[in-house]
């Protein structure tokens, strides 16, 4: 695989994942589009390797040497990431300073005090290329349009219509061998793959 991404099922550094995220109960934390940006930007801050600063002008911690995110897709009331570890502990500090820091924000802006995420990350190792490639493919493809066009997910960065200082298109679309590639074979699985989806 030309990815650059050694996939070692037993090993958790040099590790890739399906990282899932709920609100917690009935709760909807990404319901307004604001949310989801902020959401997104929370990753940027992290994974950009340009300095961010927060209002206190405070550099954030930069982890891109720990943790890649390949893809994502945010939903009203969950997220998934297909995201690769380079070191044992890089997916749990970025998870808990992104969801930490969302779930104050969410508490200040909102009218809901307490925890706004259900328990702890889901995060489901994924072991060959073949299920790297499924991997984001579903997690791209798993939107409230089912399509590709969806504004929240990052096929648009994938396919070079939008760019992104922090996503590693490079890693993802190595999975498939290069963009066209990319772009045929979601063009091919897509349909067959929403059509199961719905059922």
């Amino acid at each position: 695989m030309a990815s650059g991404i050694h996939l070692k099922p037993h090993n958790a550094a040099e590790q890739t994942f399906h990282v899932t995220m709920r609100g917690v109960g009935t709760l909807r934390p990404f319901f307004r589009n604001v949310d989801k940006e902020d959401l997104l930007d929370r990753f940027r801050w992290y994974l950009s390797e340009q300095e961010v600063r927060d209002g206190k002008r405070r550099a954030y911690t930069k982890l891109y040497r720990e943790v890649a995110v390949l893809a994502f897709c945010v939903l009203d009331n969950h997220f998934h990431l297909i995201l690769h570890q380079f070191t044992a502990n890089g997916m749990e500090r970025l998870m808990r300073r992104v969801l930490t820091g969302y779930g104050r924000t969410y508490n200040a802006n909102h009218p809901w005090k307490g925890p706004v995420f259900d328990a702890r990350y889901a995060a489901d190792p994924i072991h060959t290329p073949r299920h790297l490639r499924e991997g984001l493919a579903y997690t791209i493809l798993n939107n409230p349009i089912e399509q590709l066009g969806y504004d929240y997910s990052s096929n648009a960065m994938m396919l070079g219509e939008r760019s992104s200082s922090w996503l590693r298109t490079d890693l993802a679309l190595g999975a498939f061998g290069d963009r066209d590639s990319y772009r045929e074979f979601m063009n091919r699985t897509g349909p067959a793959r929403v059509e199961r989806k719905l059922r």
